[in-house]
This record gives structure tokens, C-alpha cells and sequence, in this order.
């Protein structure tokens, strides 16, 4: 009995872990997995955010940063792109983040439902809407001015957009508009010189990385990171800005324009 009770929790217990742990060391192989199991988990949550706090320190002041930071902190970023991809909500943020990480400058074609489900977003669409819809004389583009577009309608959009803007090309065809989309954000993150300037602090705008352990401790659990410590990697040659966009095409029915 107790022979069958051992193998039970060989079976049932011990091999899944042994499994789950070998796939994480393949996905987050070398020094990425003990960063990837922190972010995960909130163990060691102390000893990371010690580090994080450190590059941040450095970075605000202009230090140079030792071979061993400049590692760390390409396997952090890389370790929250490959999370990010994990969860499953955040597949955009991911695919920008691993562009950001990869130095190439291109232009990036994201998903249009990080815009077009945004609630932030279809606001101002609707107000460019109703200005082409009550034109006599179509234009041939409209455009919105620059705003903040995270809004958590679209988690994707919370960790993903910045400041952006959408524009519209319509074109009326019989009894219907046809509107072709475009949404733009370029993902350049904010420097600490800028944010000093803008709110008095470098160090105003930081975001949290929730973990298993924020279901015990709520947001004091989660390792917080600077947005200007992303914009550092960019001096260090881990990084470089990019244009991210999506277009897409609506269809309205010329009954819909109000007179």
C-alpha cells in the first residue's frame, strides 16, 4: 500500500514538476531562469528588485555599467517578452518587446486589436467617424491629435502603447463609406531626463510585474521597473525604437451619416 502510494507521487507529483522545470530551463536557459522563476513566482522578489533598484541608480546618474548589468538586464527584458508570450493576454506586448530587444528599427505590424478593442481608442475613432460621416465633401484623410492610449479594456494596450495617434482614409463607394484605419504608437519609452522634466521625479512613471505572490501580498508582492530604465537600454546597445502600427477597414452604411 504504501509501495503504491509512493509511485502515485512519483506519477502524479514529482515527474509533472521535474517536466514543467525542464521545459522552463529550455524556454529560459542559463541565467534566465532563476530571473524567470522570480518574476513567476515572487520568490527571491528581495534579491531581484535589489538589483533592478542598482541599474536604475546607475542609470539616473549616467555611471558606466559593468559586463555583468548589461547581461542582467538583457536577460531580464528577454525574460518579460518570453512571460508575456506565456500568459496568453499579452501576445502583442511580447512580439513588441522581442522587436524593441532585436536593435532593428523596422517598422512593426501588431495586431489591430490592440487598438480597435481599446476602448481609449474607439473613442477617438468614433469622433473621427462622425466627422467624415457628416462631411458633404469627403477629405482625404483625418487624423486625431497625440494621446495616451493605454486602457485597460485592452490589457495588451495597458503594458504595450504609449502616446500615438490613428488617422482614417475614407472612401465612399454608392451607399457606403468604406474607412481604411491606420493606428500608429511609436514604442520609444520615456527617458529619465524627460520624465524629470515632465514630473520633477526621473523616477515617476515605474510599473508593476505581478507574481503568485501578489495573491497573498497584492501589489507590494510585484517587482516594479522604471520606464526610464527600458529607454536605458537603448544607450547600452540592447535596444532600439521602432514605429508600431496596425490598419484595418470598416464598412459604414451611408444611412448611418447624420444630416
Amino acid at each position: 500500500m504504501i509501495r503504491m502510494t509512493k509511485k502515485k507521487l512519483l506519477r502524479y507529483v514529482l515527474l509533472p514538476n521535474v517536466c514543467l522545470f525542464i521545459a522552463l530551463a529550455i524556454y529560459f536557459p542559463g541565467s534566465e531562469l532563476p530571473i524567470a522563476l522570480t518574476l513567476a513566482s515572487g520568490i527571491q522578489h528581495g534579491s531581484l528588485q535589489e538589483k533592478i533598484d542598482a541599474c536604475e541608480a546607475k542609470a539616473i546618474e549616467g555611471a558606466a555599467f559593468t559586463n555583468e548589468e548589461v547581461d542582467f538586464l538583457h536577460d531580464l527584458y528577454t525574460c518579460l517578452y518570453k512571460g508575456a508570450r506565456l500568459t496568453f493576454v499579452l501576445p502583442e506586448v511580447s512580439k513588441m518587446m522581442e522587436h524593441y530587444l532585436s536593435e532593428s528599427e523596422q517598422p512593426l505590424e501588431v495586431d489591430a486589436s490592440i487598438f480597435n478593442t481599446n476602448d481609449k481608442v474607439t473613442k477617438h475613432m468614433e469622433a473621427l467617424k462622425a466627422e467624415i460621416l457628416s462631411a458633404e465633401v469627403l477629405a482625404n484623410s483625418y487624423r486625431s491629435e497625440e494621446f495616451y492610449m493605454p486602457d485597460f479594456s485592452n490589457i495588451d494596450s495597458v503594458f504595450g502603447l504609449y502616446y500615438g495617434y490613428i488617422a482614417a482614409k475614407p472612401e465612399r463607394t454608392g451607399d457606403t463609406i468604406q474607412i481604411h484605419w491606420r493606428a500608429e504608437v511609436p514604442w520609444e519609452w520615456p527617458s529619465y531626463a524627460s520624465l524629470k522634466e515632465k514630473h520633477g521625479d526621473p523616477q515617476a512613471e515605474s510599473f508593476p510585474i505581478p507574481n503568485a505572490a501578489c495573491l497573498f501580498l497584492g501589489i507590494d508582492g510585484a517587482i516594479t521597473i522604471d520606464n526610464g530604465l527600458g529607454e536605458y537600454l537603448t544607450h547600452l546597445g540592447l535596444a532600439k525604437s521602432f514605429i508600431a502600427y496596425s490598419e484595418w477597414t470598416e464598412k459604414v452604411k451611408a444611412s448611418a451619416i447624420q444630416r
